[in-house]
């Protein structure tokens, strides 16, 4: 038998892992190496070698194919070229390791398959095999009908179903089994993986492989990730699982990373595949990509498109729709869209986008020549979402109610992605002229096309929330949907109205007011001591938790109560959709592993239980690295409840020293995955020394902590009740009233100036 792998630059270190244990678990089998890019360092006796006559196929293929199938793709047509030696080969995908030696079959004529999962599981549309294509063998028995797998795998279409599809032609066996190929596809939360005699096992049978195609070396606390419905085993549930991926993810941090993927790798391939489809050739292609992406298509049309502005369109249905005619009388309007709008996003190459805009536009033989409502108030948001920015519409609303101007409530649920269980002042009926989009900038679109018959011809306000100090440029196409932006916070407006075309205002809403009566009792299932002190704290995974902290605070209680007391202070952590990121939830599962004291809370509860848990709790903390404003905080507050909060960004519009335990911030660059915030832009470091000192203040003097809450509670009831935020918003809706007025007399002068001057001319009027 052969070992094949083969080795692109950003797979160089996992292929380098899957070598070393094939070479340990299989040290007389030998290993063909195929090095695409020049990147693999060797780690023992692999051949490497070159494309050679392979190269032309292998280039379509990373031209055209998904990103999840590629490697299976390359993998299959080089095991294939190595039937050439009468050998049956082993084919593997960088990042599978062998854990113990495969004894599938004694006949080097069949060709072996592994089943995904030993049950039919849903996809979700990115993996659809039904057999693994990540490792397999191609018996000798296959080299008759490599005609057969090569057109199959040269097929985008066909390529992540080839093993399915070719599997028949062959003497072959499936196995299903699925400690063979331990993946995400066959292992979920409930998977545990034992260690007998020093072998990895799955319910009493060794591992033969793990599938770690997806393990994300600086992010060793999850098996695989890749977005997809099952992250595979939970490393807090498999502990010699989790040494081994973090192990195996620290040597592939050693080594160089390769060059990042082109941002706009997904458009490139839509491309390449419309013209393959349409019969054109990809040598050029392949030869000289950029040159190849800046021609005039249709060759010799009247109007043409630079191919790269032709296929951003294409992939794009609301670009399609807004400019119908490309070729044709709309190509004007798109080259405006890609130099003012499309070279600020960042899937595209924005030095080519404005190039292909320019070529076309001089490819071009001419230029392009183109009763009132009631006065009151559309409030249009995620009225009835069960999240901060629903939230925020409902304190809204109720301040709008205070100031006595005609409402109408419009809930919408565009992108909506919470429980839909909150009420709200439902007072839907009569269109006014004036708009209120309580959405943040990046739903300003969809959800202004969602009710045209709302919005359209008024004058529309977006309240928009942003959590730290650099507003991305990709966004500021929102800025075509608004005449003006309302923010709730100066540190908002600062970032907002760096680069805004209309007026941005601060318009704080009010804060979450404590209801009436004593607080609801904590749930009994939570199991919080009712005889002990504990911090509390709540977030979303969806609002990250990069961003959030949970990571800050668990080592800031662990410095502040080093030594765990049977009745010593609890922490609890209150999170949201866990499910949704399970590689920063299983970070923070692995943060409170051996801490019996930090109590996560990953369900969802009802209004009261979370209110219970605000309410009654000894302490809030939040030590995040920014916030809009903070909502959980302020409700916190007015509950009387002490809360240690980051003394930074929008929470200190209404926290000060004497209403709040103020914790010291430096400020730190924005790293890498935290999107959708700029990496390197400035947030948030909350000094956790200095937070853990006030966690012990609190519980040794907990007489001055309940003064400050005390304190608190009277602000927020005072300073931040619908009563007083309805005189802001007034204020607010008058300014734009006149704004309103002044731009309804411009739009008059400019519609009246030409036909005055006709008439000083003495000229007829049109």
């Amino acid at each position: 038998m052969i070992v094949a792998v083969v080795v692109v630059a950003a797979c160089a270190a996992a292929a380098r892992e899957t070598v070393r244990a094939a070479l340990e678990i299989m040290p007389g089998v030998p290993c063909e190496v195929l090095d695409l890019d020049g990147h693999y360092q060797p780690v023992g006796t692999e051949r490497v070698r070159t494309a050679d006559g392979l190269r032309p196929r292998l280039d379509v293929i990373r031209l055209t194919h998904d990103e999840g199938a590629v490697l299976p793709s390359l993998t299959a047509l080089w095991s294939a070229h190595l039937l050439d030696g009468g050998e049956a080969v082993l084919g593997i995908v960088p990042g599978v390791i062998l854990e113990s030696a495969p004894s599938w079959s004694e006949d080097p004529r069949i060709t072996v398959a592994v089943a995904r999962a030993t049950e039919p599981t849903g996809h979700d549309g990115t993996d659809i095999s039904l057999l693994a294509t990540e490792m397999f063998v191609l018996g000798t028995g296959a080299n008759e009908h490599r005609a057969a797998l090569e057109r199959i795998v040269a097929d985008w279409r066909s390529a992540s179903r080839w093993l399915d599809l070719f599997v028949a032609r062959v003497p072959h066996r499936v196995i299903v089994d699925d400690a063979v190929l331990v993946s995400s596809a066959n292992s979920g939360s409930e998977t545990v993986l034992c260690v007998e005699d020093r072998r990895l096992v799955r319910d009493g049978t060794p591992v033969v492989a793990l599938d770690l195609v997806g393990l994300d070396p600086d992010r060793p606390w999850v098996f695989d990730g890749r977005t997809r419905r099952s992250s595979g085993p939970l490393l807090s549930r498999n502990p010699s699982l989790a040494t081994m991926v973090k192990d195996l993810a620290a040597r592939e941090r050693s080594v160089p990373a390769a060059l990042p993927q082109r941002c706009d790798a997904a458009v490139i391939r839509d491309i390449a595949r419309s013209a393959a489809e349409s019969g054109e050739r990809l040598d050029s292609a392949i030869t000289d990509l950029d040159s190849w992406l800046l021609e005039l298509v249709p060759s010799g049309d009247r109007t043409p498109v630079v191919r790269y502005l032709a296929g951003v369109r294409r992939s794009r249905p609301d670009l399609t729709q807004a400019f119908p005619n490309v070729p044709g009388r709309d190509i004007a309007r798109l080259a405006r869209w890609a130099t003012q709008h499309g070279v600020h996003e960042p899937r595209y190459d924005p030095a080519l986008l404005r190039r292909a805009a320019d070529v076309t536009l001089t490819a071009q033989p001419t230029p392009e020549k183109g009763g009132r409502r009631p006065p009151g108030v559309n409030l249009i948001g995620y009225l009835s979402g069960a999240l901060g920015i629903g939230t925020s519409a409902r304190l809204l609303d109720a301040a709008l109610e205070q100031t006595g101007v005609a409402t109408s409530t419009f809930a919408v649920s565009v992108a909506l992605q919470s429980r839909t269980s909150s009420q709200y002042r439902r007072t839907e009926g009569v269109r006014f002229d004036t708009s209120l989009l309580a959405v943040n900038a990046d739903q300003a679109k969809a959800v202004a096309e969602s009710l045209p018959d709302v919005v359209n011809g008024t004058y529309r306000i977006g309240m928009w929330y942003w959590e730290v100090e650099t507003f991305p440029r990709s966004r500021d196409g929102a800025f075509a949907y608004v005449d003006e932006v309302w923010v709730a916070t100066d540190f908002i407006r600062n970032a907002i109205a760096q680069h805004a075309p209309v007026p941005v205002r601060t318009v704080m809403p009010p804060l979450p007011q404590r209801g009436k009566g004593d607080p609801p009792a904590v749930p009994a299932g939570l199991q919080i001591p009712a005889d002990r002190p504990w911090f509390f704290f709540a977030f979303d995974y969806l609002s990250t938790a990069e961003r959030k902290n949970p990571l800050g605070l668990i080592e800031a209680f662990t410095r502040a109560f080093p030594v765990i007391e049977e009745d010593g202070p609890l922490l609890v952590i209150k999170t949201l959709n866990a499910d949704r990121r399970v590689g920063d939830a299983e970070r923070v599962r692995l943060a409170a592993a051996g801490r019996p004291d930090v109590l996560l809370v990953d369900q969802y509860l009802e209004p009261d239980d979370l209110t219970a848990l605000m309410a009654r709790c000894t302490a809030y903390v939040s030590l995040h690295r920014a916030e809009g404003l903070g909502l959980t905080v302020a409700e916190a507050m007015a509950w009387g409840r002490p809360v240690v909060v980051s003394a930074y960004s929008g929470t200190m519009q209404f926290t000060n020293t004497s209403n709040a335990y103020l914790v010291p911030c430096a400020t730190t660059a924005i790293p890498l995955g935290a999107e959708p915030y700029p990496a390197g832009t400035p947030w948030g470091d909350p000094d956790l020394d200095q937070a853990a000192s006030i966690l012990r203040q609190i519980i040794r003097d907990p007489e001055v902590a309940s003064a400050i809450g005390n304190r608190a509670a009277e602000d927020i009831r005072v300073l931040h009740s619908p009563e007083a935020a309805a005189v802001g918003v007034r204020e607010a809706l008058d300014a734009a009233w006149r704004r309103q007025r002044e731009l309804r007399a411009r739009s008059r002068i400019f519609w009246f100036r030409p036909l005055v001057q006709r008439l000083r001319r003495g000229q007829r009027l049109p």
